[in-house]
């Protein structure tokens, strides 16, 4: 039996709606479960436990997206039950922005955050929202202005980024930047994979990864200022 639990959860409309999922009981005792899909709303105003024992979420290829007309505290009410994820997909959705995540929610466990597929064009909010990111994979989204990439230098761990495909499609505009690797280098000091490719700044420091961890804990980390080419 599995020491962790993968979720799998389709056929959402939007965030809202995700503190309304049936049958989420059942996996409290089988920690094995792989999925659960076709989901079935329950009574309006049911309010449910935390689920701290998730580990593994995986909410893309739904329609998730932020409603204007809903305060943020409520736009995503539903990731304050999942606490420990340590892997979150919210691929595939329609979302715009990532600031709207973290008006009630912080997940300091998270280490995978899948993004791809959005509307995203900056990483506002990314270091409130998941802090200790490790794998962040934001490719096929809005990204254009080049100053995003300095919104990444907050995430102080970030060791793999995939801004696009390992053959350069679904990639972001930004990414047509003549200055765009160098930024990238510059704000993510740590990284050893960009875009599918090994990034060689993390081993000229010849650093492991328990080092590179205390370096970061002590805040020993500066960011090159960088300027950009259009």
């Amino acid at each position: 039996m599995s020491s962790s639990t993968h979720v799998n959860i389709h056929n959402i409309d939007n965030v809202d709606n995700i503190d309304n999922i049936d049958n989420i009981d059942n996996i409290n005792n089988t920690q094995d479960t792989d999925t659960l899909a076709d989901t079935v709303t329950l009574p309006s105003g049911l309010i449910l436990p935390s689920y701290s024992f998730l580990t593994s979420l995986n909410l893309s290829s739904n329609k998730l997206s932020h409603h204007p007309q809903n305060p943020p505290p409520n736009e995503v009410n539903f990731l304050h039950l999942t606490p420990n994820l340590v892997t979150l997909d919210l691929a595939a959705n329609f979302l715009a922005s990532i600031s709207p995540l973290t008006s009630s929610v912080k997940l300091p466990n998270l280490t995978k955050l899948v993004l791809s597929y959005n509307n995203l064009t900056s990483f506002s909010g990314l270091s409130l929202f998941a802090p200790n990111v490790e794998d962040l994979d934001v490719k096929g989204n809005n990204v254009k202005d080049p100053a995003a990439i300095v919104q990444l230098s907050s995430c102080k761990r970030i060791r793999i980024l995939t801004m696009q495909t390992v053959e350069g499609g679904c990639s972001n505009p930004v990414c047509s930047s003549p200055s765009y690797t160098s930024a990238v280098v510059a704000s993510c000091p740590f990284l050893t994979t960009l875009d599918g490719h090994p990034s060689t700044k993390h081993n000229e420091f010849g650093l492991d990864d328990d080092t590179v961890d205390e370096i970061i804990n002590a805040g020993e980390v500066e960011v090159e200022e960088m300027e950009f080419d259009s």
